[in-house]
């Protein structure tokens, strides 16, 4: 059986098994609707954008209603017939790994509102996209929360992230990736609070984008080793926040240059 499992199945062990184990401060989340680590195909991704955790969105309608079957894009209790999550096995485990992986396969729902900024920093970059399947997106946290991220908290924030490390590391240790794009500076901090560091990335004052984005190489985050270098190109801006196109655009041109010039470096 084992190998006709999803090869990200033991990601989402660790996210079924992570908020059981819930510290205090750590906000109420969907309950029903599956942990969502990645979306796309991680398994083979050499590029990936990172956010904080998912939107509800992804599960429920403007009302706060549970997508309709037709609708649904990723896995739910119901939709895999369970009644909780600790009853999931190692089948039900790789169906959400799938789910996951599909997220922007032909057919599929995705949240592309949201996606669509990614999306062009992806085809700017050139390295693939999340429609080919050679980009994806994954997230510090990967359960989504009744409440915004905003409204989460201080408290709530750091509890979140801090019980995403297991699972973020058992991502970052089975993938592939080679570049990491961090999504903003809650982003940015909230990784170097997963993996314990400091990350460099030298953000200027004052209100001018272009003087607060830099990249780095790294072989390890904190206790996190991920075998190879990756680069990490990250913005103060969050890319689906209220910014202008032009803002938009000036940080895919960055990192589409800055990834131009990594490939001409190691030819």
């Amino acid at each position: 059986m084992a190998d006709r499992l999803h090869p990200l199945t033991h990601v989402i062990k660790e996210a079924l098994i992570s908020p059981q184990h819930q510290q205090r401060h750590f906000p109420p989340v969907i309950e029903w609707a599956c942990p969502v680590p990645y979306f796309g195909h991680a398994e083979r991704a050499r590029i990936a954008s990172v956010g904080l955790n998912p939107s509800d969105k992804e599960f429920c309608d403007n009302e706060g209603h549970p997508l309709s079957v037709s609708r649904r894009r990723l896995a739910t209790l119901d939709s895999l017939g369970l009644q909780r999550w600790s009853a999931a096995g190692a089948e039900e485990c790789s169906a959400v790994a799938q789910a996951c992986s599909g997220y922007f396969d032909f057919g599929s729902n995705p949240y592309w509102r949201w996606f669509r900024p990614l999306e062009a920093i992806f085809e700017d970059a050139g390295r693939g996209t999340l429609k080919d399947g050679d980009a994806c997106h994954i997230d510090l946290a990967p359960w989504a929360t009744r409440k915004k991220w905003r409204d989460l908290g201080h408290a709530g924030q750091a509890a979140l992230v801090e019980r995403g490390e297991r699972v973020l590391k058992a991502l970052l240790e089975s993938a592939q990736f080679e570049v990491l794009l961090l999504n903003g500076v809650s982003v940015v901090e909230g990784l170097a609070r997963a993996a314990r560091i400091e990350l460099p990335l030298g953000y200027a004052s004052g209100t001018d984008a272009t003087a607060k984005r830099q990249s780095l190489t790294l072989d390890s985050l904190g206790s996190i080793e991920l075998g190879r270098p990756v680069t990490i190109l990250g913005w103060n801006w969050n890319l689906q926040s209220p910014i202008s196109k032009r803002t938009r655009e000036s940080i895919a041109a960055w990192a589409a240059r800055n990834l131009e010039e990594l490939d001409r470096r190691v030819k």
